[in-house]
C-alpha cells in the first residue's frame, strides 16, 4: 500500500523511482494512439503496485478527468497527474503541460518525445534543453505560487536506435519547502454565510 509522501525528500524519491521505472518501459512509437496507451499502461502498473487508484480512458476506476492520467490515494488525495504528448511541437507540449498547473498533486509528470530527426546524442540533448526552457517558462509565466515540495518531471523519450540503450532525458523541478497537508476533522461542516437566506430543508 502506498504511503503518501510526507516530505519534499519523499516526493523527490518517488519521482526518481518513477523515472527509473519508465526508462525500462517507454518506447518511441510511430502512432499517437500506441504512444498514449503504452505510457498510460506504464504509469498504471507503477502506481497500482503502490496501491493507488488510477484514472484514465478505459480504467476500471473511472475515466480520465482533465489529465491523461491521475493516480489517487483514498483519504489522501491525488498523488500524481500526468500528460503524454506525442507531437514534438513545442506549443503542443506546453499546451498539455499547462493542464498540470491546474491541480494539486505532489507529483506532476510530462512525457514527451524528441523528434527522430535529432539523430545524435548532442542534437537530442539540445532539443531536450529547448523543451525544458519552454516548460520552465510556462511554470514561471502561469503563477509564482505553487504548493510547497511539489515536483514537476519532464520525461523526454529518445532512443538512439530501435535496439539501442535507453537514452531518455529527464528533468526535475521541485518547489521549495515542505508539504503542508492539512486534514479536516469530522466536526467540521458547511456553515451558512451571513446574509444568505437559510435553506428550507
Amino acid at each position: 500500500m502506498i504511503d503518501f509522501p510526507k516530505s519534499s525528500a519523499e516526493i523527490s524519491e518517488l519521482a526518481d523511482e518513477l523515472v527509473n521505472d519508465l526508462r525500462g518501459k517507454i518506447k518511441d512509437t510511430h502512432s499517437a494512439m500506441r504512444w498514449t496507451c503504452q505510457n498510460i499502461s506504464s504509469l498504471e502498473d507503477f502506481f497500482r503496485r503502490r496501491g493507488a487508484a488510477c484514472f484514465f480512458s478505459g480504467s476500471p476506476d473511472g475515466p480520465e478527468f482533465l489529465w491523461d492520467f491521475a493516480g489517487y490515494v483514498k483519504n489522501r488525495g491525488i498523488l500524481i497527474t500526468s500528460e503524454s504528448e506525442h507531437s514534438t511541437k513545442y506549443e503542443d507540449i506546453t499546451y498539455d503541460f499547462d493542464k498540470l498547473l491546474y491541480g494539486r498533486s505532489p507529483l506532476k509528470l510530462m512525457i514527451c518525445r524528441i523528434d527522430t530527426k535529432c539523430n545524435t546524442k548532442e542534437k537530442a540533448q539540445e532539443e531536450a534543453e529547448k523543451i525544458r526552457l519552454y516548460i520552465e517558462k510556462c511554470i514561471h509565466d502561469n503563477c509564482i505560487y505553487y504548493s510547497r515540495g511539489e515536483v514537476f518531471v519532464i520525461y523526454c523519450v529518445w532512443y538512439a536506435d530501435e535496439e539501442g540503450e535507453n537514452q531518455d532525458i529527464a528533468y526535475i523541478f521541485q518547489v521549495d519547502g515542505e508539504p503542508d497537508y492539512v486534514s479536516i476533522t469530522p466536526e467540521q461542516h458547511f456553515q451558512p454565510i451571513a446574509g444568505c437566506p437559510k435553506s428550507g430543508f
